[in-house]
């Protein structure tokens, strides 16, 4: 190694020591910091793991978000006991591994409900008695977000599911649900207010 390079490695090794010590003593601050220093080796270790679907910029971008914000509630609540950098950044790895084993878990999910809501059988055959017609409401008057909560619910959909479907809580669905529907009933009886 060059004598810069030398330097380097003793300035980066000081540097993850002093953060190390602020990250015990609970700063959240030192804890994003660290956590940049090792993104990038931890974006390019669970890319793979993420599968061919999942390997874009915003999946790893919302994957070290998660770990950045776990990461952050244990240091917060000084919760860690990592006695130095190697131990941290083994915590770190395993944060990183469990988190993408849950998008992982929760894009199957998602994906299992979609395809039995789009009418699909377990053998990826179709099955239309699922679907029920829906050209007789007038849809386009609805957001993107409420025209799928209504098309989802007339295929027969629990509310809990169909939230996890749009990413809105099963309450909100049933909320956005009734008032797209009384939106829609208006406009079929003339009363439309836009």
């Amino acid at each position: 190694m060059t004598e810069t390079a030398e330097e380097n490695q003793t300035d980066r090794l000081g540097l993850e020591a002093r953060l190390l010590d602020r990250i015990r003593r609970g700063d959240c601050e030192a804890a994003a910091e660290f956590l940049a220093m090792q993104q990038d080796l931890l974006r390019h270790r669970y890319r793979w793991r993420l599968g061919p679907d999942r390997q874009s910029v915003g999946a790893t971008d919302d994957l070290m978000s998660s770990v950045g914000r776990r990461f952050c509630e244990v240091v917060r609540r000084r919760r860690l006991r990592a006695s130095g950098v190697g131990r941290l950044c083994s915590f770190l790895d395993a944060v990183t591994k469990r988190t993408s084993q849950q998008m992982l878990r929760r894009a199957a999910r998602i994906e299992s409900i979609e395809h039995r809501a789009l009418g699909c059988r377990a053998d990826g055959s179709f099955n239309a008695a699922v679907l029920k017609p829906t050209t007789d409401l007038p849809l386009g008057l609805l957001d993107d977000l409420s025209r799928e909560v209504v098309i989802l619910r007339m295929r027969d959909l629990e509310y809990s599911a169909i939230g996890e479907v749009c990413g809105i809580s099963a309450t909100a669905a049933r909320q956005r649900y009734r008032r797209s529907i009384k939106r829609m009933q208006e406009a079929l009886n003339g009363k439309d207010g836009t």
